[in-house]
């Protein structure tokens, strides 16, 4: 897990937000000094769990999964452009030989296929969907 406090430490003039009135603040640019860095989310954390179990002598059985927390953070100075916390689970099994000679695993990134895009008035970037696969491996040497 992770606190991250990132602001501005020093004069940074940045362009003011569009949202903001020209009318009351009319400079083009504003001091950033204090705020808080753009793409900076406050909390992060990782949790994981891998299990391993020999099977039939020279095999093994595996599983797998990690869960990633993002909490909300802001794209640019608006106050529109924000990104929700959100968390993506994913989750991996998968059965091989113990000596690596041979593997395939079932993966499924972003298993609960959890949408985390940016709320902007300006913009959209869309979250990546929910990836499903299959992965084989093996050792040449």
């Amino acid at each position: 897990a992770a606190y991250n406090d990132a602001r501005y430490s020093k004069d940074a003039y940045l362009a003011r937000p569009s949202e903001v009135n020209p009318a009351t603040q009319p400079a083009a640019y504003y001091n950033a000094k204090g705020d808080t860095l753009d793409n900076a989310p406050k909390y992060t954390a990782n949790l994981s769990a891998d299990y391993n179990k020999p099977v039939f002598g020279k095999y093994i059985f595996h599983t797998t999964a990690n869960y990633r927390f993002t909490s909300s953070y802001q794209t640019s100075p608006s106050i529109y452009n924000e990104v929700d916390a959100y968390g993506l689970l994913d989750v991996g099994i998968g059965f091989g030989r113990r000596d690596g000679l041979f593997d395939i695993n079932f993966i499924a990134k972003n298993a609960l296929n959890e949408k985390y895009n940016i709320k902007g008035w300006d913009s959209y970037t869309a979250s990546l969907p929910r990836w499903i696969g299959v992965v084989l491996s093996t050792k040449l040497f």
